[in-house]
């Protein structure tokens, strides 16, 4: 059972259920970090949340094509949480994704693609203000 009330000074949900408790792990009325898996999707589309961009005509991504530059795409989302978006629409597995440096970034610009390190990132931030924009990207992946 699933309370659908929020305790907004713990920012807490109740639920009761039965489960073995043969080692007498928890006593009643105890409070307990739960993690409830609700649904697995499989053969769907993955990008990092930092990706997405909202704008007056809905969500989109910019993709890096095979010039390295930017091109808008609008996209529909299924599922988003801090850190992953499910795409339903708009992006492939394996292209990939503008996820920094958004400011200055437009459609048709010319993309310099940084690494996960940062250090190795530098040199294409220093580049940032010498016409070349959007310094991160990650391929968007399917799981």
């Amino acid at each position: 059972m699933v309370d659908n009330q929020i305790d907004s000074t713990t920012g807490t949900v109740k639920l009761k259920a039965e489960f073995p408790n043969d080692a007498i792990d928890l006593w009643p009325g105890q409070f307990v970090n739960v993690r409830l898996l609700v649904d697995t999707l499989k053969g769907v589309t993955v990008i990092p949340t930092g990706a997405v961009q909202r704008g007056p005509n809905g969500t989109f991504v910019y993709v890096v094509g095979d010039n390295n530059k930017a091109a808008m795409r609008p996209i529909k989302i299924e599922r988003q949480d801090e850190n992953t978006t499910v795409v339903a629409s708009g992006v492939k597995p394996a292209e990939k994704v503008v996820t920094t440096g958004f400011v200055r970034l437009t459609d048709g610009a010319q993309v310099t693609i940084g690494s996960d390190n940062p250090a190795a990132s530098q040199p294409a931030a220093q580049n940032a203000g010498k016409g070349q924009r959007g310094n991160g990207s990650r391929p968007a992946a399917q799981q």
